[in-house]
């Protein structure tokens, strides 16, 4: 298991000093989150948008464990109503729920994958911004 608590030192240190029962990777902040969510099977995050698009674009689903109120509480209707990842709603549901995720033979996190990629828009940015140059009526000169 693989855990990045980016820039939040305390949070570093007290995963640091756990007990693990497993073999565990503790990592601060990374250049590389990209590769790292494409060696992962599942994500536990928070509801930002961003991330939320880069996991489906890599067909990673997602187990949500919270969100900024207002802006990205819409982000967790999309994953549950989509079912490409789980929201727990308590601090204290996300370890059965990723361990019910990655039981051996459960077939529910490859189907949420599957969902992810076939409902992505990775060429999303290079769509805007045709969109927005199309509405340039001159074309543009060099």
């Amino acid at each position: 298991m693989a855990i990045i608590a980016g820039r939040n030192q305390v949070l570093l240190q007290r995963l640091r000093a756990e007990p693990w029962a497993v073999p565990v990777t503790i990592l601060g902040y990374v250049d590389a989150m990209a590769d790292w969510m494409a060696a992962a099977d599942l994500l536990v995050t928070k509801a930002g948008p961003g991330t939320l698009a880069e996991a489906a674009c890599l067909g990673l689903p997602v187990a949500i464990t919270g969100f900024v109120p207002g802006q990205e509480a819409g982000n967790i209707d999309w994953v549950t109503q989509t079912h490409t990842g789980v929201f727990a709603e308590k601090p204290e549901e996300v370890g059965k729920m990723v361990c019910e995720l990655l039981a051996p033979g459960n077939p529910e996190l490859y189907q949420m994958s599957a969902r992810a990629m076939a409902l992505s828009r990775c060429n999303a940015a290079e769509e805007i911004a045709a969109a927005v140059l199309a509405l340039n009526p001159r074309p543009a000169t060099l």
